[in-house]
């Protein structure tokens, strides 16, 4: 009964610290569950926010805005985005028929909504390196630059309107410096995904990563070849082909980077998982470990002492004292069976 309740106390110790080691694997699967509600809540705003700035896409979405809106339900009361999430929506509606400001708004907007959804679903809190620059790219980069560009394009065709100003081509150069800031930020987190990513997921970002880089650095050398004194129809028609296929190739390298967000959000569920039912395991096996150790010395201990019981009950009742109780061992059983034989001699 005294090794049970020592049993017992290990199995109390043993379950405490597994319960513990389990709460905090859940608590990672609760935080990177969340941050997978907020890539996709990202994913289906970039594809209603880029629709507004791609000349050659349709002017509605409905797949894309039933995404948003579905997004919306399962997730604008646990993120409170539900007020500014509104306010996008209601500008998605004509963006691509309003004014350039119109238009601004809508990106600002967006802006605003993705940064909102990154901070309540701890997509800015991500411990992972490797999903941390993947996220930096979803959330921060891939915004700005859409942003760059199209202030770019708005510059240079309020620029086609009026004569060319030395005020105007210091705003020019101010965009432009913008634009080269952010495509060296860009860089910058595709180099650290690199270094903290897997070789599957650089494959899977290379492809989108050079055409990106490409098509805007082609956009910022047609906006750079256009800032002569004059600006003819055709650098306008240039400018636009080179805006529309830099955010052709932003909408690409934006998707693939959420689809791999996605990806490693829930290896790290999974993993978790595993982990989590690694630690039950052990447990298991740790007390099954402990019950038969404990079985074990009470068996040591009990059936010497049982044998030593029935030799002394059969010399009670026979009074026949040639009776001998046998154990072979020097501990302290050993000696009280020496004792007791001597003293029935």
């Amino acid at each position: 009964q005294k090794l049970t309740l020592i049993y017992l106390l290990d199995l109390t110790a043993v379950i405490y610290v597994s319960s513990i080691l389990i709460q905090e694997k859940y608590l990672a699967i609760d935080f990177a569950r969340k941050e997978i509600v907020g890539a996709r809540y990202t994913d289906a705003v970039r594809s209603n926010l880029l629709h507004a700035f791609i000349e050659s896409a349709p002017v509605a979405a409905p797949d894309a805005l039933a995404t948003l809106q579905q997004a919306r339900v399962i997730s604008d009361s646990s993120l409170h985005t539900g007020e500014l999430a509104e306010r996008f929506v209601q500008t998605l509606g004509t963006a691509r028929d309003k004014t350039e400001r119109e238009k601004a708004r809508t990106l600002s907007l967006g802006r605003d909504l993705l940064t909102t959804v990154g901070n309540q679903s701890n997509l800015i809190l991500d411990p992972d390196l490797d999903s941390y620059y993947v996220m930096s790219l979803s959330i921060l980069r891939f915004p700005e630059l859409l942003q760059v560009l199209h202030e770019s394009r708005q510059f240079m065709q309020s620029r086609s309107k009026q004569p060319a100003t030395q005020d105007q081509a210091a705003q020019l150069l101010t965009l432009l410096g913008r634009l080269d800031a952010v495509l060296q930020g860009l860089e910058s987190d595709y180099e650290q995904v690199w270094l903290a990513g897997t070789p599957a997921l650089q494959s899977a970002l290379t492809a989108t990563r050079n055409s990106l880089i490409k098509q805007s650095r082609l956009f910022e050398s047609a906006v750079k070849e256009s800032t002569g004194s004059t600006f003819t129809a055709a650098e306008s028609v240039q400018i636009t082909a080179a805006y529309d296929r830099a955010v052709i190739a932003l909408d690409q390298a934006w998707s693939a980077s959420i689809v791999e967000l996605q990806g490693l959000l829930q290896h790290r569920v999974q993993s978790l998982f595993s982990r989590m039912w690694l630690h039950l395991g052990t447990a298991l096996v740790l007390l099954c470990g402990i019950l038969s150790l404990v079985y074990l010395v009470a068996s040591q201990i009990a059936r010497p002492l049982q044998s030593l019981a029935r030799v002394a009950d059969r010399v009670r009742r026979t009074t026949d004292y040639t009776h001998r109780a046998s154990w072979h061992s020097k501990d302290e059983i050993g000696q009280l069976f020496d004792a007791f034989n001597g003293m029935l001699a």
